[in-house]
């Protein structure tokens, strides 16, 4: 400072020096007495000499002063660089309100010298000068502004109106810039504070002094399948960039505000490009948008799985058979834990007395046209859940317990069904001669008769038919379905209430009281068991069956055997039987022969021949006999009569054959 202070007072010395010299020349013209038109004498113009190369110290002073000059009176900025000026000399005082200095003001100034080489006399040795970077808003990002200086903000105006950032005419005609100071302060009559406008990605000469940019940040981002809900901080005079009616007057007031109402949600809406919530939403996409104006809610419009589970305690009973058919309980627990991406806990519903805990899941959506009533109502899809959804949904489904549900009448034809079985198992076992029963047979007869006649008579209700009865427990299994539509019609009345599209109502699983089951599980038991029991029966006899045809198999050939020896003996019978009568015949036709031979030779001559008959045949039979027989030498025959019968006897009665006297040396 002190050399450009030096610089300007050698120069103005330089300057006296000037001017000292040319009035000492003047008074010397005046003093001569020369005629008018001649040719001025040298002496005259000595003074230019003189300054310049007359005098050593006037020369010297001179070369400084220049070379001072050119040192003060240039800045050169880089090409990424801007030169501030903070005017210290020969300038007037700002305002006390004001803080970014105009032309011939003192202080900071508005101006600012663009990138490469400006020649102004002087002007570093009346400015501080600093050298500031261009700012660079990267790819993808943005920059917002804020200024320090202005016309202040209309009370309760929180931004100034966007600007654009190309050439603007001021209503005086002036041409120029937003990002040009001077005329931002005058004829744009720019407004003090944070700025509407942002930078986009690019590089931006920017002066310090009036202009703060802030981030970078990142541009909006709104996912496919959502949508986003503006809530504006001031009134802009037309409708914002980034909107597809970008550009469009916009006309703001109490007058143009809009209740939306639906249901149980009421807000207040405002056109787009006024302060408040907007009554049309952004669409998913990307933009650049100062997040210190615009306040943006990312609505899902896709579909939501709301689930209702856990938070109770499942409880259960066993049961089991063991070999001699007995039917023991044991009973289990488990603690059903409510999920972290639940809705909330299963819905208690009191049936008949007994708590049932409903697991539930709904579908649900929020169209984009209903979002900006969401978010400027309640705040959100969340809240929308937290605050009507699930308080709703738990009132609706505890009013179920109470209620009338139109149903088939499946619930009563299956009861009696299960009431005709148990009296066809009764009648089954009395017919069984096998199963053992405490009745005596007149007993057991009379109650199976009663049982016929009972099942005979026995009509089942029409389950086709539909009725209308209270809710009971089991329904929770057998009627889901029912219940489903009962409630689906009430929770999506809810939901189109709360902006909200409820696409399905499913229930999941019912938590039934387990002494409920015990009945129904027991007859399931007895049921199987008793077709188990005939089964087996049927296996048994199957089985009889099966090993007697293979016994009989095994044992065809005895059979046949058998068979045969049967027919064999058969024959031999019918043989014995001819040989007896022919036997018969025969001895009865040999009798009377013999009664009439003995007529003729008389009875002591038959039987004597029948002995002699009787010997031969035995002879005959047994020839070995002759051996043991010793017959006489001398064979007395009668005179001309034949073989007298009485010699024969007698010589075989002295056989051993007849028992008569053995070899003679032996005797003696």
């Amino acid at each position: 400072m002190s050399l450009v202070i030096a610089s300007f007072v050698v120069f103005i010395w330089f300057l006296w020096r000037v001017f000292d010299h040319w009035r000492d020349g003047r008074q010397e013209t005046v003093q001569d007495d020369q005629p008018a038109g001649e040719k001025p004498n040298p002496t005259e113009i000595s003074w230019w000499t003189q300054v310049f190369f007359g005098k050593p110290l006037t020369a010297a002073l001179l070369v400084i002063s220049l070379a001072l000059l050119g040192f003060t009176s240039y800045v050169w900025p880089d090409g990424d660089q801007i030169a501030t000026l903070d005017r210290k000399l020969f300038c007037s005082p700002m305002p006390d309100n004001q803080v970014v200095a105009l032309p011939g003001q003192c202080g900071r100034q508005a101006a600012f010298v663009k990138p490469g080489f400006q020649f102004s006399p002087w002007i570093r040795a009346l400015n501080a000068i600093t050298y500031t970077q261009h700012v660079t808003v990267p790819e993808g990002k943005y920059a917002t502004l804020s200024t320090y200086d202005g016309i202040e903000l209309d009370p309760g105006q929180v931004a100034a109106r966007p600007w654009s950032l190309s050439e603007v005419v001021a209503d005086d005609g002036t041409r120029g810039t937003m990002l040009d100071p001077v005329f931002f302060l005058t004829a744009g009559k720019g407004r003090k504070g944070p700025q509407a406008t942002i930078l986009t990605p690019g590089t931006y000469m920017i002066n310090p002094y009036l202009w703060n940019a802030d981030g970078p940040f990142d541009r909006i981002a709104i996912a496919p399948g959502h949508s986003g809900v503006i809530r504006s901080a001031l009134d802009e005079a037309v409708v914002p960039p980034f909107m597809s009616n970008a550009n469009e007057s916009v006309t703001c007031g109490a007058d143009k505000h809009i209740e939306k109402k639906t249901g149980t949600l009421r807000a207040v809406l405002v056109p787009v490009g006024c302060r408040g919530v907007w009554d049309k939403p952004l669409p998913a996409g990307e933009y650049y948008l100062n997040e210190k104006i615009y306040t943006i809610k990312s609505v899902d419009n896709r579909l939501q799985n709301w689930v209702y589970k856990g938070g109770y305690t499942r409880r259960w009973i066993n049961l089991t058979v063991d070999e001699k058919g007995q039917i023991t309980q044991e009973e289990g627990r488990l603690q059903i834990k409510t999920p972290a991406s639940a809705a909330g806990p299963a819905i208690i519903v009191k049936v008949e007395g007994w708590d049932v805990h409903q697991e539930l899941r709904l579908q649900a959506s929020v169209t984009p046209d209903k979002s900006p009533l969401v978010v400027a109502a309640v705040g959100g899809l969340q809240e929308v859940e937290d605050r009507i959804i699930t308080p709703q949904v738990r009132s609706i489904l505890r009013n179920i317990g109470g209620s009338r549900l139109t149903v088939l009448n499946t619930a009563a034809y299956e009861e009696a069904l299960a009431d005709k079985k148990a009296l066809e198992a009764r009648l089954a076992i009395l017919l069984d001669t096998q199963a053992e029963i405490n009745l005596n047979p007149q007993q057991r007869e009379a109650e199976a008769a009663d049982l016929k006649r009972r099942i005979s008579g026995f009509v089942l209700p029409d389950a086709t038919k539909r009725i209308v009865r209270s809710t009971r427990v089991l329904d929770f299994q057998n009627e889901r379905e029912a219940l489903e539509n009962l409630t689906s019609s009430d929770i999506k009345r809810v939901g189109a209430g709360a902006g909200i599209e409820i696409a399905s109502v499913k229930f999941g699983n019912a938590d039934l009281p387990p002494e409920l089951l015990v009945a129904r599980k027991q007859e399931q038991l007895a049921g199987q068991m008793q077709r188990t029991f005939i089964q087996k029966r049927l296996a048994q006899v199957q089985r009889q069956a099966t090993e007697a045809a293979q016994s009989r198999a095994d044992k065809q050939g005895a059979l046949v055997e058998a068979s045969i020896q049967v027919e064999t003996s058969e024959l031999k019978i019918k043989q014995q039987t001819n040989l007896g009568i022919a036997a018969k015949e025969f001895d009865t036709n040999a009798a009377a022969g013999r009664e009439a031979l003995a007529n003729v030779l008389g009875k002591d001559r038959v039987v004597q021949l029948q002995a002699l008959e009787l010997i031969l045949n035995t002879l005959k039979e047994n020839p070995e006999i002759l051996g043991y027989l010793k017959l006489p030498s001398t064979l007395s025959i009668n005179n001309g009569g034949g073989v007298d019968l009485n010699s024969v006897a007698g010589i075989l009665s002295g056989t051993k054959l007849f028992g008569g006297p053995v070899d003679s040396n032996k005797a003696n």
